[in-house]
């Protein structure tokens, strides 16, 4: 599998998704809206790459969503870390 997919000029799209989100939540954004930004984020990030690549827009597109999906759920596990655990276990 090529990685280059996943890969705006070098930079990886996942982690720029993440960062834009983490600003868009200082900045002011309501937490419930994150994710819905990060596959907005991530379509257009794949939509980025695919004219980068030359390649079809509507793969780009999909590729945007696994791009916005994997920061989505990058950042709600990331919510779990330090949580304190239940008092039943």
């Amino acid at each position: 599998m090529d990685v280059n997919i996943y890969l705006l000029y070098g930079v990886p799209v996942v982690g720029l998704v993440m960062a834009l989100v983490r600003l868009a939540r200082e900045v002011g954004l309501p937490t419930k809206y994150a994710p819905a930004l990060a596959l907005v984020l991530g379509v257009i990030g794949g939509i980025a790459i695919a004219y980068q690549q030359g390649t079809d827009f509507v793969q780009g597109a999909v590729i945007g969503l696994v791009i916005g999906a994997a920061a989505s759920g990058f950042y709600d596990n990331a919510k779990f870390v330090g949580a304190a655990p239940d008092e039943g276990e």
